[in-house]
């Protein structure tokens, strides 16, 4: 009886961290597809094609000025 008590406990506990783990990921997919659909058509093309795993602030920067055509030259 105790086991079946434990058992039941550990499945229980598991089931509940897996849902709140689930409801996290899923809150934080949707942020980062609203920030990804603010940004214009260019700088997501950059982003996508660029092969670095990670940017930094920096890399970033510099991957854009790369990239992305400047309006504002005549």
């Amino acid at each position: 009886m105790e086991i079946g008590i434990f058992l039941l406990g550990v499945i229980l506990g598991g089931v509940i961290l897996w849902k709140i783990t689930q409801a996290y990921y899923n809150k934080s997919s949707k942020d980062r597809i609203a920030v990804f659909k603010k940004l214009p058509e260019e700088v997501r093309y950059a982003i996508l094609k660029d092969n670095r795993k990670n940017l930094s602030i920096q890399e970033l920067n510099e991957l854009l000025r790369e990239k992305t055509p400047d309006k504002n030259v005549e």
